[in-house]
C-alpha cells in the first residue's frame, strides 16, 4: 500500500494540504481504488486508452460510492483541461477571462516603468523609456543583432534560454527594463502573453513562485501563479542581475536556466560578462554528475554599448542643447569610444552643466573624478551650503577634511556592501545624507508590495568608485596598516573572484597616479597570480596612465614571462604598453602569435623573442611554423613558401598518413632544393604498407634524417600481414644524423647497435611500442639513451634488447613490467643507473626499490586504494620528486603522509600535480578545499618545499580562508625547468604525441606554490 498526494501526483509531498491517497491492491483488472484519508471519500483509477493519440491516461475520480465509474471520455476531457479552464474557460460579468484581465493589468504596470532619474539633472524626474531608451549595439556569435531579433528562432527552434550579458554601465538593465515596456505597449516582436521582469537582487532569498504572486497583488490578481503556470509556453521571464546575487541565492534560478523548473517557458537572463559559471556542487545538484557544460541558453548576445556616434549624438540632444552636444563630440572625437558605455554618456550631461572642463577624459578613473566633484557642487549649491568654486574633492592633504571623511565613510560601506554582494543601503540619517548630495537613489521594488523602501546606487560603478576612494585616502595618509592590509586583501579576491570584472581595484590603482607602485607593494604577495595571464594585469591597470604604467618598477612581479596573443582581450593600445613594459624590464621572455590579425603587435619597440605559431591545412596534412622573431609585414600565404623565404627555425608535419600526402611530401623535398634549409622538429610519417613504397621515396625520407632536417621522428610502420617491418636503412641514417634526437618506433623491428651507431649517437627520447628489440653487438656506450619509453602491456622475450641500454629514466606501463624486468634480468645495470621511474600503479609499491639511486617517482595514474600503505613506501624511497597524474584520486594520501610522517624525515622536496580531466569525477568543493589544505600543511611542517600543479582547474582564490594559505606563494613556473629538476621530458604529460608538441610550443599552465620568504 503507497500513498499518493492527490495534488502534486508524488509519494513524497510534505507541503501539501491536498487529500492524501492510500492505493489499494488486488484489483487484477487493471483498476485501481484509492481511498482518501482525510474525508474517507474512494477515488477510482483506471487506464484510458486514447488510440487516435496513441496515449494512455490515469483516471481519477472521487466519489462516495466506490463501484461508481464514470465515463473515461468524460474524466479525461476534465483532467486535461482541469488547470486551463480555472482562468481560459470562465469568464467574468463583463465577459473577460481571469488570464486576459491579469495581462491587461500586467501591461498597464510595465506602461508605468522608466529609467531611474539623476539627481543632478534639473529637470529632476524619472526618464522615460521612450524620449531616453539609446538602441545598443548587440553581437550575437561576432554579427550585429537588433533588439527586435532578440527572439528570432534558430533554425526553426525557438529560444527557450537567452543570455544576455555585458561589461558594467553598457545598458543591461536598461534593456530588460526596455523589453518589458516593449511588451506592455503591445510591440510585436515580444509577442508573449505574458512577461514578468524579475530584479534578482529583489528575491532576498525568496521563490520566483513567490515573485509571481507578488506581482499579482500588484495587479490585484491573486491567481497569478496559477495563470503563469497554464500558461508557460507563452510566457516570457526576464531575470536581471544574475552576478548579483550569491551561489547558495541562486538554487532555484539555475534550475529555472536549466529548464528543471519553468520548462516551457522562454527566459531571458542578464549578467556581466563572463561571471555565470557553474561549482562543481552545482552541477551534481542538478544533473548527479559533474562533466555537464556550463552552457544553458540557446542564445549569447553581448551588449556592446552605443558603438553609434549619430545615435550618441541623439541621445546627448535629448538633454543638452545641440550647440552643446556639437562642441562636446568636437572636444571628445579621440576619447569618444569611452562613451560607448550608456552611463558614462548620461552622466557626461552633468559634468558639462557644471562647466568643466571636458577635454582631460583619458580614463573612466579621469571621468569619475570629474563627476564626483559635479555631484558635490551641484548638490552643494542646490541646497543653499557654501562650497568653494574650486573645490576638489580628491586635494588631499595631511587629513581628509569633513566632506572627504564623509565621502570616505561611505566608500568603507559600500566596499561592505561589494564584498557581500548586497547593495541596498538601509535608509537612516547618513543614508538619506548620502541620498540627498546624489550618489544614492530611493528604490521601490517591481515585485513585492511589502518591501520597505531603500536606497542603492544608481549603478554599480558608482559605489565602487566611492570605495577606491576610501582605500586611496587610507593609503595616502597610511591609516591603520594592518587593517589596511586585510581589506586590500579583500579588494583583490573580489577583483579575481568577479573574473576581473569589478572596477573597485582598477580604479583604485588609477587614483594611486605616480604613485602606483605604493599600491603594488601593498598585495605584491598576489602578483604570482597576475602573472598567470596578461589580462589580469591589463584589468589591474585599466584606468592608469601611461606614463605611471611604464614609470612604475613594482609592475615587473605582475607580468607574466609568457604572453599569448589568442588569450587577450581588452584595449589594445593599453595591451601594447604592457607588452612595451614587459619586453624593456626583461620579464617577458615570449610572445607566441597564432593568428595573422596579431601581427599589429610586432613593433621595434617590442624586443621580447616572439614566436608565431600558425597553422594550416595542406595537402601534407597539419603544418605548423616556428619563426623567431617575425620577419615580415605582409600576409602568410601558405606553409612551405613561408618557411623558405623567412628565417623559420621550425616547422611541424602532423600525420602524413595517406599515399598521396606521402608522396606529395617526398617528391616536394625531392625536387625543391630550397626545402633542405627547413628544419623539422617534429615529422610523423604512417606507412601502412612499407613494400608499397618505391625506393625514390624511402631514400628521400632517409636523406632527410641524413641531411640533418628532422629532431624527432614519429614512425609508424603497419604491415598488412602482421609481420613487423625491417628499417635498417632508417636506422642507419638516424644514427648518423646529428639534428636527431628523439625517435618513436611502432610495429618495427629495432637493432640498438645499428640505431645508435653502437651506442655513439645519443638520444635523449626512444620511444617504442610493439616493437622487437634486440643488440647484434654489445654497446661502446650504455649510456646512450637518456629516458626510454616501452609502451607495451608486459615484458616478454621480444624486447630483451633493453638490458643492452642504461637509461636514466624509464617509462612502462605499469609495475609489473618493472617486475618482470627483476625476474628476467636481476643484475641488469640499468637498476643503477635509472633515477627517474615512471609508470601506472595497480598493485604495489615494491617495485620502485630495484633502483638504487631513484630521485624521482612519477605515478601515472593508479588503481590502488591502500593510501595508507602507499604513504609508508613513499617514506621508505630516497626519492626527492613525487609526481602524480589524475592526483585527485589521491586526495586522502597527502592527509596519510601528514599524520604518519609527523615524526619521521622523509627525502620528499618536491610534489608535481597533474589533473587528466578537469570535469571527469569532479570532487566537491569541500574536498579540494581540504585537498589543498592537507598540501599546504605539508608545506607548513617541511614534509616537501615546492608543489607544482600542472594544468590544474582548482581555484585558488577560493582557498584564501584556509589558515596556512597565508604563509605560502604562488607563482606561475617554467616546464622545461621542472622536467630538468625531474629528469623526465615533457611528453611524460601527455596521452599522445600530437598533444604533446602542441604542448611544447604552447606551454601549458603550470603554479607553484611554495613557503613565503621571511
Amino acid at each position: 500500500m503507497g500513498t499518493i498526494c492527490c495534488k502534486t501526483a508524488s509519494n513524497n509531498c510534505d507541503d501539501c494540504r491536498a487529500p492524501l491517497l492510500t492505493e489499494e491492491k488486488g484489483a487484477s483488472s487493471g483498476n485501481t481504488f484509492l481511498t482518501v484519508e482525510r474525508d474517507a471519500d474512494h477515488i477510482h483509477i483506471k487506464p484510458y486508452v486514447n488510440k487516435s493519440r496513441r496515449t494512455t491516461t490515469n483516471i481519477i475520480n472521487i466519489n462516495t460510492t466506490p463501484n461508481a465509474v464514470p465515463d473515461p471520455e468524460a474524466i479525461c476531457s476534465n483532467l486535461l483541461t482541469r488547470d486551463i479552464r480555472s482562468c481560459c474557460n470562465t469568464t467574468d460579468e463583463n465577459n473577460y477571462q481571469p488570464c486576459d484581465i491579469f495581462r491587461k493589468k500586467l501591461q498597464n504596470f510595465y506602461k508605468k516603468l522608466t529609467l531611474p532619474k539623476v539627481a543632478w539633472l534639473e529637470r529632476g524626474q524619472d526618464l522615460s523609456l521612450v524620449e531616453h531608451f539609446i538602441q545598443l549595439k548587440l553581437n550575437e556569435s561576432e554579427n550585429t543583432v537588433t533588439v527586435e531579433e532578440i527572439f528570432n528562432p534558430i533554425e526553426d527552434e525557438k529560444a527557450h534560454r537567452i543570455q544576455i550579458d555585458g561589461q558594467p554601465g553598457f545598458g543591461k538593465t536598461t534593456l530588460a527594463t526596455k523589453l518589458a515596456y516593449d511588451w506592455a505597449n503591445s510591440e510585436e516582436y515580444i509577442n508573449f502573453k505574458f512577461v514578468l521582469l524579475v530584479p534578482l537582487r529583489e528575491l532576498q532569498n525568496r521563490s520566483i513562485d513567490d515573485a509571481i504572486d507578488e506581482i499579482g497583488k500588484r495587479c490585484t490578481c491573486n491567481d497569478a501563479v496559477q495563470i503563469i503556470y497554464n500558461h508557460k509556453k507563452s510566457t516570457l521571464l526576464i531575470l536581471d542581475g544574475l552576478d548579483e546575487i550569491s551561489q547558495q541565492e541562486r538554487e532555484e534560478i539555475v534550475k529555472i536556466l536549466y529548464r528543471q523548473m519553468y520548462e516551457d517557458a522562454t527566459v531571458i537572463v542578464f549578467c556581466r560578462t563572463g561571471l555565470f559559471n557553474l561549482s562543481m556542487i552545482e552541477r551534481r545538484k542538478l544533473f548527479g554528475v559533474s562533466n555537464m557544460r556550463d552552457d544553458f541558453q540557446c542564445k549569447q548576445i553581448s551588449t556592446l554599448g552605443v558603438a553609434n556616434d549619430e545615435k550618441k549624438q541623439d541621445f546627448l540632444e535629448k538633454i543638452l542643447p545641440k550647440s552643446t552636444v556639437n562642441r562636446i563630440m568636437e572636444r571628445l572625437s579621440s576619447q569618444w569610444k569611452l562613451f560607448n558605455s550608456p552611463l558614462l554618456l548620461m552622466l557626461l550631461a552633468v559634468i558639462i552643466q557644471e562647466g568643466e572642463n571636458i577635454e582631460d577624459f583619458t580614463t573612466n578613473t579621469e571621468f569619475y573624478k570629474k563627476l564626483f566633484n559635479c555631484i558635490f557642487k551641484h548638490s552643494f549649491v542646490k541646497r543653499g551650503r557654501d562650497i568653494d568654486s574650486d573645490f576638489d574633492l580628491f586635494a588631499l592633504n595631511s587629513s581628509a577634511n569633513p566632506i572627504q571623511e564623509s565621502m570616505r565613510q561611505f566608500g568603507k560601506l559600500s566596499a561592505q556592501k561589494i564584498f557581500n554582494n548586497d547593495l541596498t543601503f538601509d535608509c537612516n540619517n547618513f543614508t538619506r545624507e548620502i541620498y540627498e548630495l546624489g550618489f544614492l537613489i530611493s528604490h521601490e521594488e517591481l515585485t513585492f508590495v511589502n518591501a520597505k523602501t531603500h536606497f542603492e546606487a544608481l549603478h554599480l560603478t558608482i559605489i565602487e568608485f566611492a570605495a577606491a576612494f576610501a582605500f586611496w585616502v587610507d593609503l595616502k595618509l597610511n591609516i591603520s596598516t594592518v587593517l589596511l592590509q586585510e581589506d586590500l586583501k579583500l579588494v583583490v579576491n573580489h577583483f579575481f573572484k568577479t573574473e576581473g570584472t569589478s572596477k573597485l581595484l582598477p580604479f583604485l590603482a588609477g587614483l594611486m597616479e605616480d604613485e602606483l607602485d605604493q599600491l603594488l607593494f601593498q598585495i605584491e604577495s598576489f602578483s604570482g597570480w597576475f602573472g598567470l595571464s596578461i589580462n589580469r594585469t591589463l584589468n589591474l591597470v585599466a584606468e592608469c596612465l601611461s606614463d605611471n604604467v611604464s614609470s612604475s618598477k613594482n609592475l615587473r612581479s605582475f607580468i607574466p614571462s609568457l604572453v599569448d596573443c589568442s588569450k587577450l582581450s581588452g584595449d589594445k593600445l593599453k595591451l601594447k604598453e604592457l607588452l612595451v613594459y614587459g619586453s624593456k624590464c626583461g620579464k617577458i621572455e615570449k610572445i607566441v602569435i597564432r593568428d595573422r590579425e596579431d601581427i599589429w603587435m610586432v613593433t621595434n619597440e617590442i624586443t621580447t623573442l616572439f614566436q608565431l605559431n600558425v597553422s594550416y591545412l595542406t595537402v601534407l596534412g597539419n603544418s605548423q611554423l616556428f619563426s623567431n622573431p617575425i620577419p615580415f609585414n605582409g600576409s602568410l600565404n601558405e606553409v612551405l613558401h613561408f618557411a623558405t623565404s623567412t628565417n623559420c627555425t621550425s616547422c611541424i608535419l602532423l600525420e602524413l598518413s595517406n599515399f598521396s600526402q606521402l608522396t606529395e611530401f617526398c617528391e616536394l623535398m625531392r625536387r625543391e632544393k630550397t626545402l633542405s634549409r627547413i628544419k623539422l622538429h617534429y615529422l610523423q610519417i604512417k606507412i601502412i604498407n612499407l613494400l608499397n613504397l618505391d625506393i625514390v621515396k624511402r631514400n628521400t625520407i632517409i636523406d632527410v634524417l641524413k641531411y640533418n632536417q628532422v629532431q624527432y621522428l614519429d614512425l609508424h610502420l603497419y604491415s598488412e600481414t602482421n609481420k613487423l617491418c625491417d628499417i635498417s636503412g632508417f636506422l642507419l641514417a638516424a644514427a648518423r644524423s646529428k639534428y636527431l634526437t628523439c625517435v618513436k618506433f611502432c610495429n618495427v623491428s629495432i637493432d640498438f647497435f645499428e640505431l645508435t651507431n653502437g651506442g655513439k649517437k645519443k638520444f635523449t627520447e626512444i620511444n617504442l611500442k610493439h616493437c622487437t628489440l634486440t643488440c647484434k653487438q654489445p654497446l661502446l656506450f650504455k649510456n646512450c639513451c637518456h629516458h626510454l619509453l616501452i609502451d607495451d602491456d608486459k615484458y616478454s622475450e621480444d624486447i630483451k634488447g633493453i638490458f643492452e641500454v642504461e637509461p636514466s629514466t624509464l617509462s612502462c606501463r605499469d609495475e609489473s613490467f618493472i617486475d618482470d624486468l627483476r625476474v628476467n634480468s636481476p643484475t641488469w645495470t640499468g637498476f643503477n643507473t635509472v633515477t627517474t621511474a615512471c609508470f601506472r600503479l595497480e598493485k604495489h609499491l615494491s617495485s620502485a626499490v630495484a633502483w638504487t639511486n631513484l630521485q624521482t617517482l612519477y605515478l601515472d595514474g593508479f588503481c590502488f586504494t591502500n593510501l595508507s600503505e602507499l604513504a609508508k613506501s613513499i617514506l621508505t624511497l630516497p626519492i626527492v620528486n613525487l609526481g602524480f597524474y589524475d592526483y585527485l584520486n589521491y586526495s586522502k594520501l597527502f592527509k596519510y603522509m601528514n599524520d604518519m610522517w609527523a615524526n619521521n624525515k622523509s627525502h620528499l622536496k618536491r610534489l608535481l600535480l597533474k589533473r587528466h580531466n578537469v570535469y571527469e569525477n569532479a570532487p566537491g568543493f569541500d574536498l579540494i578545499t581540504d585537498y589543498i589544505r592537507e598540501l599546504v600543511e605539508g608545506l607548513a611542517r617541511s614534509q616537501w618545499d615546492e608543489i607544482y600543479f600542472f594544468e590544474s582547474d582548482i581555484n585558488f582564490h577560493n582557498c584564501v580562508d584556509i589558515p596556512l594559505f597565508s604563509t605560502v606563494q604562488l607563482t606561475r613556473a617554467n616546464l622545461s625547468f621542472i622536467c630538468v629538476e625531474f629528469g623526465i621530458s615533457e611528453q611524460c604529460f601527455c596521452k599522445n604525441y600530437d598533444s604533446y608538441f602542441n604542448m611544447v610550443f604552447n606551454p601549458p599552465e603550470v603554479l607553484s606554490i611554495t613557503r613565503k620568504c621571511h
